[in-house]
C-alpha cells in the first residue's frame, strides 16, 4: 500500500526552521546545545496501514540537517518528510524491507508548533541491512499528531535512492468519524451548545432512529459493525451486535428519488452474513445514516470498521437522551433565512410544520427550504422505512402534545432490542 502524499497538505512554515535545544551527546553522559537547521518538509505522508511506503532520493539533496543524536555527525545529504499515522500504535519505519544499499540513518521528531520539527522521538543507525548500514526506527506514535522523518547519509557525500516502509504492531484499521453537520470540534459535551454531544471530537446532534457517521475509509474496503453498549429501555440487549448492509438506493415501490443529499447514504442493520464490505467513500457514502429496528432512543452504539478479524477502535454514538419530555419529536430548530437551524431540545409547532413540508414535498435532501433531513424526520417507531410519510408526521404531532416515546416490545426475531 503506497502512502497518500500531497504537496501543501501540511502548513509549511515560511523559510527554514531553526531550532535550538539540548540534545544527548554522543556518549549520552552529558548534554550539549545543538542547532537544528531544517528544510521545509518535502511532502505530507499519511501512513494508514502496514506496508505504506515513502519513496524518494537524497542524491540531489542538500545537507541541511545538523544534530548530534544517535552518535553520528550526519554530514550526508538528507530529506525531511512530515507524516502522520492512521492509528495510535508502535510503528517502525525502515530502509531494509526494500534495501536501500547505502549507509543511512532515520530520525523522528514531533511537531510542537509553528510547522517545524520539535521534540525528539527516536532515531536509528544501521540496525538492519546486509553489507550496508540501513536503518529501522521504532516508536509509539499517536494518530492525529504530525511527526517529521529525516533520512540522512551516514557521512560526508553519502546519498542514495530509498523506499521507507512503515509498519504497525497490529493491523491499523481506522475508526469511523461522527457526522460533521455542525462543523464544530469538541473535547467534552460542554463544548457543544444546545442538545448536541461530543462524539469522537465532533459536536454531534443525536437522533431518534438513526446514527450518522463518516466511514472514513477511502481506498479500503471495510465492513461496519454496530454494538449496543447502553440502553435505557432494553438493558438486556446490551452487547448485541448487528452489521451494516448495502446502501439503500431508492424507496422500495416508490418512484426513484434521492433519500439524502450528495455524498450521503442510508443503510440498515442486519445479519453478519449480509454485511456490506465496501470502500464506502467510493460508493458515494462519505456520510452514512444507519437505521433499522435496533436503533432506538436513549441508547449508545459502538461503531467499528472491520477487516477480516481485525477491528478499529469503537466510536460511541448516542441517540436522543430525553424521549419523555417532548424532545423526541424535535427535528428542527428555527427557520432562519432559507433553512432550519439544528434541533433546540423541545418539540414545537415548527417541528410539525417541517415534518408536513417534508412529507408533502417528497424530497428529503437537506437543507432545502422548509424540508427536514430524513435522518431526523423519519421517527415513526413502528415503521422505520427510510422515507418521511404520514405516520412520521403523526408521531411528531403526538410528541408535540407531550406524549413520551412509544417504545415497543422486543422484536420476535431477536434482531432488535
Amino acid at each position: 500500500v503506497v502512502a497518500n502524499s500531497s504537496q501543501g497538505a501540511h502548513p509549511s512554515p515560511p523559510g527554514n526552521c531553526v531550532i535550538s535545544q539540548f540534545l544527548s551527546a554522543r556518549n549520552h553522559a552529558e548534554t550539549e546545545k545543538t542547532e537544528l537547521i531544517m528544510k521545509i518538509p518535502k511532502t505530507f505522508i499519511v501512513a494508514t496501514a502496514s506496508g505504506a511506503t515513502i519513496v524518494g532520493s537524497t542524491i540531489d539533496s542538500e545537507d541541511d540537517f545538523r544534530a548530534n543524536v544517535c552518535g553520528t555527525i550526519d554530514e550526508g545529504s538528507d530529506e525531511i518528510f512530515a507524516f502522520s499515522v492512521g492509528c495510535s500504535d508502535t510503528w517502525t519505519l525502515d530502509t531494509c524491507t526494500v534495501p536501500a544499499d547505502w549507509d543511512n540513518f532515520l530520525h523522528i521528531r514531533e511537531e510542537t508548533g509553528g510547522g517545524c520539527p520539535g521534540d525528539f522521538v527516536a532515531c536509528d543507525i544501521g540496525s538492519c541491512g546486509v553489507g550496508y548500514y540501513e536503518s529501522a526506527v521504532s516508536a509509539f506514535l499517536n494518530a492525529g499528531t504530525t511527526y517529521y522523518l529525516i533520512i540522512d547519509g551516514w557521512g560526508s557525500g553519502i546519498a542514495g535512492d530509498f523506499t521507507i516502509t512503515a509498519s504497525s504492531t497490529a493491523p491499523c484499521i481506522i475508526s469511523p468519524l461522527a457526522e460533521d453537520s455542525l462543523a464544530t470540534s469538541c473535547t467534552t459535551n460542554a463544548d457543544c451548545a444546545g442538545i448536541s454531544s461530543c462524539v469522537g471530537g465532533r459536536c454531534y446532534v443525536p437522533k431518534n432512529r438513526y446514527i450518522s457517521i463518516q466511514p472514513n475509509n477511502p481506498g479500503q474496503a471495510r465492513r461496519l459493525k454496530v454494538t449496543l453498549t447502553d440502553s435505557l429501555p432494553h438493558p438486556g440487549s446490551v452487547s448485541d451486535s448487528w452489521w451494516v448492509q448495502s446502501p439503500i438506493a431508492t424507496v422500495p415501490g416508490a418512484v426513484p428519488k434521492p433519500l439524502v443529499g450528495p455524498g450521503e447514504c442510508v443503510a440498515v442493520l442486519g445479519a453478519e452474513g449480509k454485511a456490506a464490505d465496501l470502500d464506502w467513500d467510493a460508493a458515494g457514502c462519505q456520510t452514512l445514516h444507519i437505521t433499522g429496528c435496533p436503533i432506538e432512543p436513549t441508547s449508545v452504539y459502538d461503531v467499528q470498521a472491520v477487516s477480516g478479524v481485525d477491528m478499529s477502535a469503537p466510536l460511541g454514538v448516542p441517540t436522543i437522551l430525553k424521549p419523555g419530555v417532548k424532545q423526541w419529536g424535535d427535528i428542527v430548530g428555527m427557520f432562519t433565512g432559507f433553512n432550519w437551524t439544528p434541533p433546540q431540545g423541545v418539540t414545537t409547532i415548527d417541528d410539525v410544520v417541517a415534518a408536513i413540508k417534508t412529507f408533502q414535498g417528497g424530497q428529503v435532501i437537506a437543507p432545502v427550504g422548509s424540508v427536514a433531513h430524513l435522518s431526523v424526520a423519519d421517527v415513526d417507531p413502528g415503521n422505520i422505512n427510510s422515507v418521511v410519510n404520514f405516520n412520521d408526521v403523526l408521531a411528531i404531532l403526538i410528541a408535540f402534545t407531550g406524549a413520551p416515546y412509544p417504545f415497543g416490545p422486543a422484536d420476535a426475531d431477536g434482531n432488535c432490542p
